[in-house]
């Protein structure tokens, strides 16, 4: 896997585009970057936003907590 963009992670992993950007700004999943500044999304950021989206739903957390 190559990588994925912005929208086709956040269509995979139950996100909006928004959100991974938040998530990105907060150091919580941060995707590697294209020689020409997309950010890309591999197997390791699909996991990581898949564990925070189960994280929050059964435990009921929020991004701050």
């Amino acid at each position: 896997m190559d990588g994925l963009t912005v929208g086709q992670a956040a269509a995979q992993a139950g996100w909006s585009p928004r959100m991974l950007r938040y998530l990105e700004r907060a150091a919580l999943v941060v995707p590697r970057r294209a020689a020409s500044g997309y950010r890309l999304y591999g197997a390791a950021e699909l996991d990581q936003l898949r564990a925070l989206r189960e994280l929050r739903k059964q435990f009921g957390l929020e991004l701050t907590d």
